[in-house]
């Protein structure tokens, strides 16, 4: 939950992050994103965000295919999973990993220039 608030990253894009697209190195790290339409984007991580990743990557063992795999089957977590059970878990009521997204992007505006705010959808018409 932590993650999605600090990166606004998509649920499909979280359950289905694998070890090797993380890179955190110091005070420097980032997420390698596959998207929607198979678009590639690499997405950085604050301090909160490399901090809460590092330690929870440091507590699983290195045969991992997904970074948060499913506790039942060890495959990507379902977006089910992730929405029902581990926002539970964070005691988030009413809140969907669709709702930090929103809220990752709100506080981006609030403090980025627009015009530096970059689309996930570049060349839109209009």
């Amino acid at each position: 939950m932590v993650l999605l608030l600090h990166t606004g990253l998509r649920a499909s894009e979280i359950c289905l992050l694998k070890p090797e697209q993380v890179k955190i190195a110091g005070r420097k790290g980032t997420l390698t994103v596959v998207g929607k339409g198979n678009k590639y984007r690499e997405v950085p991580l604050n301090a909160t965000a490399r901090g809460v990743l590092g330690k929870y990557l440091a507590k699983l063992g290195t045969e991992l295919v997904f970074v948060f795999p499913s506790e039942k089957t060890g495959e990507a977590l379902t977006e089910r999973a992730l929405g029902k059970k581990y926002a539970d878990k964070a005691k988030l009521k009413d809140v969907s990993p669709h709702d930090l997204r929103h809220r990752f992007g709100y506080r981006m505006a609030e403090h980025v220039p627009l015009c530096r705010l970059r689309l996930s959808r570049p060349n839109i018409p209009g």
